[in-house]
């Protein structure tokens, strides 16, 4: 939630609406409209590229399940007690956005949390029955899908495999790890793609600057339940023949629609501002350079001629023209069109003796 903003309450009812398109998997709280029972506000909206949920999940340490679980059962006696409601449900929303931040398949969690307070405005006994089962889901779900990620999603295939097949397959030889994939009901809705507009529950970590959204079509899964999204998107997944790759830089699974080459995630390193796709870049451009013995040479001469402005044997507008024509020369010889022998001769005809 921004500074400033006070704080959101939800309204009647409050659930996960989930859907994808071609790239991109979209999260959504949603609360009953103020104005009318029949549509929904947004509370708020989450994207990442199409895999992103669930590998993540294979990666989080569940331990810190037993914290929360804990967390919430302190405010809910509390509130039941009549001390502190106020700041108890605050601490309960706070902890919402906590999940919602870590990973937006927890959205069913943070929304049965928030459904907490509804049942506190009615007047009834609140308890941690919901939380503690969809706890014991997450907890069963995730041996099951590193089976899914490893056996099914993690392919070396090209890519014309039916990913659905695949799955099909694995399930008749065990049931137990490649369970029945099925979920709610799906309706179009008019939703949208892209774009960063502030919400009632923003998400701190990935708001920026604002940017407008693109309308689209599509069908949505409207659920509360933890085990319908996930069926949800691994079906979504499958359908769409998304591959997990190994990211070359921090060694996790992520997903990967069409361009089967990639090697890097997009995951932020920790302590680092920059992803794994940008250090990666700067790998592949720093392997790059101490292996290509053109531009090792290039690099070379660049130093010594940039010295020598230094040493007032160059002028700078000498040193520019020739640094223009150096790089175009190195291209060159990069592209195999001039012999590394003529570059080094070149760049050192006129080398001090």
């Amino acid at each position: 939630m921004l500074s400033g903003k006070s704080y959101p309450h939800p309204r009647q009812e409050i659930w996960v609406g989930a859907y994808t398109d071609k790239k991109s998997e979209y999260f959504e709280l949603r609360t009953v409209n103020e104005t009318s029972n029949d549509s929904y506000s947004p509370l708020w909206h989450k994207y990442a590229p199409l895999g992103s949920a669930i590998a993540d999940f294979l990666y989080d340490d569940l331990k810190h399940f037993e914290s929360d679980l804990n967390a919430v059962k302190i405010r809910v006696d509390a509130i039941n007690a009549g001390q502190e409601r106020e700041q108890s449900l605050r601490g309960l929303f706070d902890l919402a956005k906590l999940w919602l931040s870590d990973n937006p398949l927890y959205a069913p969690m943070a929304a049965a949390v928030e459904r907490l307070e509804v049942e506190a405005e009615k007047g009834n006994t609140l308890n941690t029955d919901e939380i503690e089962r969809m706890m014991k889901e997450y907890r069963a779900w995730q041996p099951k899908l590193k089976a899914i990620a490893h056996c099914v999603l993690e392919t070396e295939d090209n890519g014309d495999r039916d990913m659905r097949e695949k799955y099909l397959a694995e399930r008749a030889k065990d049931k137990a790890r490649f369970p029945i994939l099925s979920y709610g009901q799906l309706h179009l809705e008019a939703v949208y793609s892209g774009g960063n507009v502030p919400y009632p529950y923003d998400d701190l970590l990935n708001f920026g600057q604002f940017s407008e959204p693109t309308a689209i079509t599509a069908e949505v899964l409207n659920t509360e339940g933890v085990s319908d999204l996930i069926c949800f998107l691994l079906c979504r997944y499958l359908e769409a023949n998304l591959r997990f790759h190994a990211c070359k830089f921090c060694g996790k699974l992520f997903g990967v629609v069409g361009n089967y080459k990639q090697e890097y995630c997009s995951r932020v390193i920790p302590g680092s501002e920059k992803t794994c796709k940008e250090m990666g870049s700067v790998r592949l451009y720093e392997k790059k350079i101490f292996s290509e013995p053109a531009i090792k040479e290039y690099k070379r001469s660049y130093k010594a001629h940039n010295a020598r402005i230094r040493y007032g044997l160059m002028t700078r507008e000498e040193f520019d023209k020739w640094a223009a024509e150096a790089r175009e020369k190195r291209d060159t010889c990069v592209a195999g069109k001039l012999s590394l022998e003529d570059f080094v001769a070149w760049l050192d005809r006129d080398k001090q003796r």
